[in-house]
């Protein structure tokens, strides 16, 4: 299992897409992304971690909060997550898992993108357990779902020996 992190402290959904905040050879950090995810074999899952620094400009002097920041943050992030994740998913193949690990627990946003093929949604503060129960879970159904494309192509199987595969 090899890991790859793309993270860019202070990246927000915006130089996620068009870049500028850290360098990628790709360019931004999603078309690195894609980069990496277009045409590999082997990816079982895609986590992204979104959305809290398009808000972390909106406190200021300690616990001061402008709240039109904090509204044009959200809208931000409701209008760049679908497309990003869109993206994503394009690259990785409809066969790959995505997670995505936010602060933001937007319910319209959550089901738009839930609606729109990405398998969980894990809201902050969580623990690693969980991250990593919900991770085997998605790649658990992701390989009981190749072993059962694979029988069912070719039509040969018995159905005790596939359930044990399983």
């Amino acid at each position: 299992l090899t890991l790859e992190n793309l993270g860019c402290s202070g990246e927000t959904t915006t130089s996620l897409v068009e870049g500028g905040k850290c360098d990628f050879a790709a360019g931004s950090q999603l078309e690195q992304a894609e980069k990496l995810l277009t045409g590999s074999e082997d990816v079982a899952l895609v986590t992204i971690d979104i959305g809290g620094n398009d808000l972390l400009r909106c406190v200021r002097g300690g616990a001061q909060i402008d709240t039109s920041c904090v509204t044009s943050g959200v809208a931000t992030v409701q209008k760049n997550l679908p497309a990003i994740l869109e993206r994503l998913r394009t690259a990785a193949g409809d066969d790959v898992p995505v997670l995505v690990l936010t602060a933001r627990d937007d319910i319209e946003v959550r089901v738009r993108v839930l609606s729109a093929g990405v398998q969980d949604w894990l809201t902050k503060p969580f623990t690693v357990r969980e991250l990593v129960a919900r991770a085997r879970n998605l790649v658990s159904a992701r390989r009981a779902r190749a072993i059962l494309r694979s029988a069912l192509a070719t039509r040969e199987f018995d159905v005790e020996e596939l359930a044990g595969q399983l």
